[in-house]
């Protein structure tokens, strides 16, 4: 018998019993609601943080918590959802130095300077994302996100991941790409891989984050046509109005500078206001 104040250290399988125990409170499972529970992943993740003050998104049932405890300076976590709070402590979980609170991440805004961790929803991956880059002010961001979409992230020009999201989680930070997680390693089983991403949000970003994100909205529609014909369509402009090493690319193939200059110029020439 596992003690139950050493329950979040068990092996994964204990914790899987653990989560099925929590059903009978309301606890909403699957969907793209899926605990970590393999504690190889946990204490990986948890290691990024020695000695920070960490703002940990989604606690669900402190599995990660539990884990940040032991590595962070401390630990603030919330989770969109009250029921989690009362299932943890209805099953006498909840004895770790950690403040745990109800937020929605989407609107909430926390302290300057914290190290932001969330093993992210699927559903809401892309706003949460750019929240965190532009509202959140945070020292480091650790996430676990769907393998294919970090791999966008950290996507260079003219590769086939290269897009939107790229250039504009580029702009704002470095990109790190840490650890592939197996979908053993969660419960329930997720049907793809995903992937430990840290990101350093830059002193200041590349360019004007709402003008980019209007650029990009609009070039990457069409990501394998020539930027000069985009840029025609949207904003009328000719061959001689663009720099000449723009001229022959296809969107795919625009390096975050080269996106960067063509936001400047637009906003110059007062197309994006």
């Amino acid at each position: 018998m596992v003690p139950i104040n050493d329950f979040y250290a068990a092996d994964k399988w204990t914790l899987i019993r653990l989560a099925k125990s929590v059903l009978k409170l309301g606890v909403r499972i699957g969907g793209d609601v899926h605990f970590m529970v393999d504690p190889t992943y946990l204490n990986a993740i948890a290691q990024l943080t020695k000695g920070e003050r960490v703002l940990e998104i989604g606690f669900g049932l402190g599995y990660l918590t539990h884990y940040l405890v032991k590595h962070a300076q401390h630990v603030f976590a919330c989770d969109v959802n009250p029921i989690m709070i009362k299932a943890i402590k209805a099953i006498g979980l909840s004895r770790f130095d950690a403040d745990l609170f109800i937020c929605d991440a989407l609107t909430y805004k926390p302290p300057i300077g914290l190290t932001v961790v969330s093993n992210v929803p699927y559903s809401i991956t892309t706003r949460l994302l750019l929240r965190l880059l532009t509202n959140y002010e945070a020292r480091r961001i650790v996430l676990t996100l769907q393998r294919e979409v970090a791999l966008r992230l950290a996507a260079k020009p003219g590769s086939m991941d290269y897009g939107r999201l790229s250039v504009v989680t580029q702009c704002l930070s470095l990109v790190n790409i840490i650890k592939h997680v197996p979908p053993w390693a969660f419960w329930p089983r997720p049907k793809v891989y995903s992937t430990i991403v840290e990101l350093k949000p830059l002193p200041k970003p590349c360019v004007d984050v709402r003008a980019l994100e209007s650029l990009t909205g609009k070039l990457f529609t069409q990501p394998n046509k020539k930027a000069l014909k985009v840029i025609r369509q949207f904003y009328g402009l000719r061959e001689g109005d663009l720099p000449g090493q723009l001229l022959n690319k296809r969107v795919r193939e625009l390096s975050v500078d080269e996106v960067a200059e063509l936001v400047n110029m637009l906003v110059n020439m007062g197309k994006i206001t």
